[in-house]
């Protein structure tokens, strides 16, 4: 099952969190909503993640953050900004680094949010 799903087309704003009943404790955490006209149907486009237990704004970004870009995505970019900072690698830039540290900032922003809205811890 795939856990991590962008784009998806509700005619209605999901709920942000939504428990699966499972046994797990699994829930589906509904972000980045943003308005959006498919076909002539206005409603909104979304990405969700299936999150499992424990639920907490510390474990929901980190479940987003590994789904998103997997495990090895940031360590490559630090390779990359620390082997242009030291001039290893003339080729090598620090900007997807930058960008990147600028987008986690945003995203652990929006996650923090969603919890603190939503009552989870």
């Amino acid at each position: 099952m795939e856990k991590f799903k962008k784009d998806l087309f509700s005619e209605v704003i999901p709920e942000t969190f939504v428990p699966l009943n499972d046994k797990q404790q699994t829930v589906v955490y509904n972000h980045n909503v943003r308005p959006y006209t498919q076909d002539s149907v206005e409603g909104y486009l979304y990405d969700s993640l299936i999150c499992l237990y424990p639920l907490t704004a510390n474990s929901v970004f980190r479940q987003l953050m590994t789904e998103k870009y997997g495990l090895d995505y940031e360590q490559k970019l630090q390779n990359e900004y620390t082997s242009a900072v030291e001039g290893i690698d003339e080729s090598a830039s620090k900007q997807p680094y930058i960008n990147f540290l600028n987008e986690r900032k945003a995203l652990k922003t929006s996650v923090d949010n969603d919890c603190l809205n939503n009552g989870v811890a």
